[in-house]
């Protein structure tokens, strides 16, 4: 069988290629529902293959309502493409880019015929304020341009309310955050989140 070669690129709003991020968790699932790594599990070592500037591909399973694969850059590199050799199918693709701001690309579809060359440009999304990743971004631009932290915990709860989120759920995302940030993000961007986090913890139930 030929695979077919898939150029994954992941850009801003004006796109341009997301220069600042860490981390990409892609995801490539099938129309009829299947994520390519549990068919094909050898594809995170297609892409150790064909991208130098990778340093690990992992599966994720069930990780943020979707099965991914985890792609970090080697040191000093950031994550904005990679080259996916995949089995002749119609996926559709998205990532999650951890790189300090909105985090999920929006999902396009891919038609990829037997050796063919595709192209998927991705590009992150406006801020969704009803749902729980909404609430990190305004978040943490809010601590970052010095706005009184107790109208940082008032912009929390009522975002909890809207997005319909428990304090636990979002204590946990931020944990989460923290988390992903350590593996290679920027100092002060850790040091914000650990900033929001301790808002978080003092939110009434």
């Amino acid at each position: 069988m030929s695979y077919a070669l898939l150029n994954v690129w992941v850009k801003d709003k004006t796109c341009q290629v997301l220069s600042s991020a860490w981390r990409m968790d892609l995801v490539l699932v099938s129309c009829s529902g299947i994520y390519l790594v549990d068919k094909d599990p050898d594809v995170c070592q297609r892409i150790l293959a064909r991208n130098p500037h990778v340093a690990s591909a992992t599966p994720l399973p069930n990780y943020m309502g979707a099965t991914r694969i985890k792609i970090l850059p080697v040191a000093g590199k950031k994550i904005f493409h990679v080259e996916v050799e995949v089995p002749p199918n119609d996926y559709i693709v998205w990532a999650r880019m951890c790189h300090g701001g909105n985090e999920e690309t929006n999902k396009i579809q891919v038609i990829a015929p037997c050796g063919s060359d595709i192209c998927a440009n991705l590009l992150l999304n406006a801020v969704d304020a009803c749902s729980i990743d909404g609430i990190f971004p305004i978040g943490i631009a809010a601590l970052q341009r010095n706005v009184d932290a107790e109208l940082v915990k008032g912009h929390l709860q009522v975002a909890m309310k809207v997005a319909c989120v428990k304090k636990q759920a979002l204590l946990d995302r931020a944990n989460q955050r923290i988390t992903e940030i350590q593996e290679g993000g920027p100092t002060e961007l850790l040091t914000v989140n650990e900033a929001l986090r301790d808002i978080i913890q003092v939110l009434p139930e």
